[in-house]
């Protein structure tokens, strides 16, 4: 009897992993940590938190120094602060 429940409730659990899944994916984002001796334009997006398909390659086009570049990213499940 119990298995007969257990096959009842899964399709809830598969279709709530799958709303889960979009959501992590619909709002994942990062944001670009500059280095000490980063450029301005890696300055300007410090603390900038943006969605995954808004967040510019490395190095930024506006970079003054792209050979030595040491910028990264700091990546989010949800880029919504929750402050």
């Amino acid at each position: 009897m119990a298995a007969n429940k257990v096959e009842r409730l899964w399709p809830w659990h598969v279709a709530f992993r799958t709303i889960q899944n979009w959501v992590e994916k619909k709002y994942s984002g990062a944001e670009v940590i500059a280095d000490d001796d980063a450029c301005d334009a890696a300055r300007s997006l410090a603390n900038l938190r943006l969605l995954s398909a808004d967040v510019p390659p490395l190095p930024l086009k506006m970079c003054d120094r792209p050979a030595i570049c040491k910028c990264k990213y700091r990546h989010f499940h949800d880029r919504r602060r929750s402050d």
